[in-house]
């Protein structure tokens, strides 16, 4: 793992940690954003330990696609964050809060495993695969 990756997957245990803590404390509109946050920061560290460099949440999202990673679960947590950050008359549920929690617990250590058992061969053939993709996309615009 680069230290990029390394400083991304602490961050993102960070940032599940803190998202916890207001879960404890009936803080679940914050808890649910950084609940999505620490599922984005460990994408980008398995993005960023294939040297892939992303610029958006969704193509990050998109880009789990290259490593077969099921993204559902990160989709959701998005949406929901959205919902309970931008609009003051969403519905929040602690156990929809709990589960988002435990879906997110769930997708980083998954993602963790995954990093563990790539190779080099491995990353640079993803690597490779999505300066293709990134460069068919520039061409057809």
């Amino acid at each position: 793992m680069n230290a990029l990756s390394t400083a991304y997957s602490k961050k993102s245990e960070k940032t599940l940690k803190a998202a916890q803590l207001l879960y404890e404390h009936d803080f679940l509109e914050e808890s649910i954003a950084l609940t999505y946050y620490a599922m984005y920061h460990k994408a980008t560290a398995l993005l960023r330990q294939a040297n892939i460099i992303s610029k958006s949440h969704t193509t990050t999202i998109h880009t789990l696609s290259l490593f077969g990673v099921n993204s559902t679960p990160i989709k959701h947590a998005k949406r929901e964050r959205i919902d309970k950050q931008y609009y003051v008359d969403a519905k929040v549920v602690r156990k929809e809060a709990r589960e988002l929690l435990e879906q997110a617990r769930t997708f980083i250590g998954e993602i963790d495993l995954m990093m563990d058992s790539l190779t080099q061969e491995q990353l640079a053939s993803i690597h490779n695969t999505h300066i293709n993709e990134e460069s068919i996309r520039s061409q057809s615009k």
